[in-house]
């Protein structure tokens, strides 16, 4: 892991072999759900929102996509299922379904 002075840290996956964010040391998740932090980068990612729909689409996915893979390379049980639990419902609302079953037949081994 590599924590750098602007205050984003980072962990290398060797699977995915790739360095992914973990944390840009301002937004907890509860924080971050609930709108709670007024920060640039809450300001920026409110305009990212409310904008295009397929860019608010690709965000989100991009989003919960790296939440998932950094929690899987730091072997942190809680906050993957966490996301688990916050991407679901989000592939099914979105007429994700591949996704829905991508993740699914990951859980379940396959």
């Amino acid at each position: 892991m590599v924590s750098l002075s602007n205050g984003k840290s980072y962990i290398f996956s060797p699977d995915m072999k790739a360095w992914l964010l973990l944390s840009n040391g301002t937004i907890l998740p509860l924080a971050a759900l609930q709108g709670q932090t007024q920060n640039k980068t809450m300001r920026l990612a409110r305009g990212i929102m409310s904008s295009d729909p397929n860019l608010r689409q690709i965000g989100t996915l991009s989003h919960l996509d790296n939440q998932l893979a950094a929690s899987l390379s730091l072997k942190s049980s809680k906050e993957y299922k966490f996301w688990l639990l916050f991407s679901s419902p989000v592939f099914g609302t979105r007429s994700l379904e591949a996704r829905l079953r991508d993740l699914c037949d990951g859980l379940l081994g396959q």
